[in-house]
């Protein structure tokens, strides 16, 4: 089978060399728990969001990316949207490597007709995760671009994944086990 590449932004700062869940991190690191934590400042409702194929919560997994993100960082330039000068690190998991399994991983598509502050899960907006589904959730979604365009005219704040498919891996990565890039 094709390997496919999941990407995970690195946090800043980094602590360690294991990417946690947000509900495993404040075990882990409290301090570093409450600075990921406000990434969710008036979105709280989105801590109680549920994964009903992985029967846990949002913050219970680790968000991951197909969408290369030279992709998304071209995107945001192209509209007018800064990006860091120094770059981004983002670890590149490789889906070969067995860690990801329809146990411990889902794909969640949402939905197009979302609105902003709907937090809902609707079971149908997620699948099992499979390798073979994951080859065509590697393209940037016109919606995506459409919204980097909109944020620029408006001045609000852009969200890098908006309307970008997500792999929900539940439980922890090790960063040892990936090729860790800067873009």
């Amino acid at each position: 089978m094709a390997s496919t590449k999941l990407y995970h932004l690195i946090p800043v700062p980094m602590e360690g060399k294991t990417l946690f869940p947000l509900n495993q991190l404040k075990a882990v690191d409290l301090a570093a728990y409450q600075r990921h934590r406000k990434k969710y400042q008036g979105r709280e409702a989105l801590l109680d969001r549920r994964i009903p194929p992985l029967a846990c919560l949002w913050n219970d997994v680790l968000h991951l990316c197909l969408v290369d993100p030279h992709l998304i960082r071209d995107a945001k330039l192209a509209a007018g949207l800064p990006w860091p000068q120094r770059g981004r690190a983002v670890a590149a998991f490789d889906t070969a490597g067995g860690e990801f399994t329809p146990d411990n991983t889902a794909i969640w598509h949402p939905s197009p007709t979302r609105t902003k502050g709907d937090f809902g899960t609707p079971a149908k907006e997620f699948t099992p995760y499979h390798a073979h589904h994951l080859g065509a959730l590697g393209d940037l979604p016109d919606r995506t671009r459409q919204h980097f365009e909109d944020c620029a005219k408006t001045g609000q704040q852009s969200f890098l994944f908006m309307g970008i498919p997500h792999v929900l891996h539940r439980g922890a990565l090790s960063l040892e086990i990936c090729q860790i890039m800067r873009v």
